[in-house]
């Protein structure tokens, strides 16, 4: 205990230094949770570039989305080093809240960034905050309901300066705090009733999946094999589920109706769907349609027995993939006429604006496609 609270006095005495061992913690912190973003190699959409220009297109977003959101963190221990409170006891209360504000600012921070045609402004992007860590742990993540991400940050905020404080100072008014903010956990697990589930709620659901690679363009037989592949499992799907009621979902981009009107006039495509089961389906299909010349995310909800029921438009568009940035379009438009021809060629999504709200029997539900699932609102 000695030997942790002289490190921990070595670096606060470095008062000047805090901003970067934030920044620095920060850095390696975002940096390890972007590495996803090296997946976009190779870039087919820009073949014919030099794989060296591919890698530096990949590098300049992964640095500019890891050292800007690091320097949120380096921030908050600036602030915290800069602002002097009279009582000790109060400090844990500063570093907790100061957290939550350093989080819900940097969650928009991404959309100001990445900002494009597809933009949807708001702090809709507070991906690899510090609470999403405790989502494996039960207790913590049954109490989310009650507190939600940004109370578990000032949680997990308070308990950190607390113990710093106390292996600081040894004192009982610290080890107390401590105690009372780790009770919480518990006694919010004791409190919240637990629901049992009630069985006429429950609905088989079928998910089809084909493993089909993402691409700018596909061969016609690409296509004509994920549609086979898509036919006989939403098939099998609709027989598994012979003696009931049931949903059966597409991956996002599946393009299943989308395709299946191409071989199939209007009434045989109903025909269709209803002759999948005798009972009622909901097939939820995503196509990548045009409407009034835009390109739209939509998701299809189709009951097999009444045909379409609804649609959702995709709202929170994946800056790089879905639509172009600013900061990387306009930069690269003013290197060459062939790239520009190639980026002006790049489909590019409009975001929808539409509820998501879906009404199946007495179930309700709400529609979240890829990157919607990232934004709390």
């Amino acid at each position: 205990m000695a030997k942790i609270s002289k490190i921990i006095a070595k670096l606060i005495a470095l008062k000047p230094k805090w901003f970067w061992l934030g920044f620095t913690v920060g850095v390696i912190y975002f940096g390890y949770s972007l590495l996803w973003m090296w997946g976009a190699y190779p870039l087919n959409f820009l073949a014919p570039m030099n794989w060296t220009f591919k890698i530096i297109l990949i590098f300049i977003p992964f640095a500019l989305t890891t050292v800007g959101l690091a320097l949120f963190w380096g921030c908050f221990l600036w602030l915290i080093q800069k602002i002097k409170t009279k009582h000790g006891y109060f400090t844990p209360f500063l570093a907790g809240g100061l957290f939550v504000i350093i989080e819900y600012l940097r969650s928009w921070f991404a959309g100001i960034l990445w900002l494009g045609n597809g933009s949807l402004i708001g702090p809709h992007w507070p991906f690899n905050n510090p609470a999403y860590l405790f989502s494996g742990i039960s207790p913590i993540f049954k109490t989310l309901s009650v507190w939600g991400i940004y109370g578990l940050d000032f949680w997990f905020a308070f308990i950190i300066a607390t113990i710093i404080l106390f292996v600081l100072f040894r004192k009982k008014s610290f080890l107390i705090q401590l105690v009372v903010a780790l009770s919480i956990i518990p006694l919010f697990n004791f409190a919240q009733k637990q629901e049992t589930p009630n069985p006429l709620l429950q609905i088989p659901v079928s998910i089809i999946q084909t493993q089909y690679l993402t691409k700018s363009f596909y061969e016609t037989e690409e296509t004509l094999d994920h549609f086979k592949q898509e036919l006989v499992m939403l098939k099998e799907a609709a027989k598994n589920m012979a003696d009931q009621n049931g949903i059966i979902v597409f991956a996002e981009g599946a393009d299943f109706s989308k395709t299946l009107s191409i071989f199939l006039d209007p009434i045989s495509v109903k025909n269709f769907f209803n002759g999948l089961s005798k009972n009622e389906l909901l097939v939820v299909d995503s196509d990548q349609l045009v409407e009034s010349d835009k390109s739209k995310l939509k998701t299809i909800f189709i009951n097999s027995k009444k045909g379409a029921i609804g649609s959702y438009d995709k709202t929170l568009l994946m800056p790089g993939t879905e639509f172009l940035p600013y900061l990387i379009k306009w930069p690269l438009s003013l290197l060459s006429p062939a790239l520009k021809q190639d980026l002006d060629s790049y489909k590019e999504f409009a975001r929808g604006e539409g509820a998501n709200i879906l009404r199946y029997g007495n179930l309700w539900a709400k529609i979240l496609i890829c990157s919607d699932t990232l934004s709390p609102s």
